[in-house]
């Protein structure tokens, strides 16, 4: 009697540290890039990325061909106040960020840019294609024919 209750002791203690760490969802999960915290939603995960480097654009697809060279000179920061800041060594340019839940467990970064004009090519509603600690690919998020612009912020 006395080896059941101890068995079943030992089969309830090993359970309780073994289901905590299974989860249903998989690491291999767009955007999971290595995530944070089990528990941890994504787009949370990826603001603290944005905040915590300084970007470049090492990839830009518009109007069905690829214009990286656009945003060669140019240096992005990420604020938590909301605030974006692009740089060229020269002149610095604010705009606006954030980060929002989409529809279908998208995760969406909405930028904005006044000037400079290429800016304006940034300024709308990215939807995450994939992020890990060095990289952010995005594509457009809209419904408009064609394809749709992509771009990639690396870290520098």
């Amino acid at each position: 009697m006395k080896k059941i209750v101890l068995s079943t002791k030992i089969l309830i203690l090993s359970m309780l540290f073994v289901l905590p760490s299974c989860s249903s969802s998989s690491d291999d999960d767009a955007g999971n890039g290595g995530g944070g915290p089990i528990g941890t939603p994504q787009h949370q995960v990826l603001e603290t990325l944005l905040i915590n480097e300084s970007w470049t654009v090492s990839y830009y697809y518009h109007n069905d061909q690829e214009e990286t060279d656009s945003f060669n000179f140019y240096g992005f920061d990420f604020f938590q106040s909301n605030r974006v800041e692009s740089s060229d060594g020269f002149e610095t340019y604010i705009g606006t960020w954030s980060v929002t839940d989409g529809s279908n467990d998208d995760i969406l970064v909405n930028l904005s840019f006044a000037s400079p004009e290429v800016f304006s090519q940034l300024t709308k509603t990215w939807k995450i294609i994939n992020f890990d600690e060095s990289f952010v690919e995005l594509v457009e998020n809209s419904n408009s024919g064609g394809n749709p612009d992509k771009v990639t912020f690396r870290k520098i």
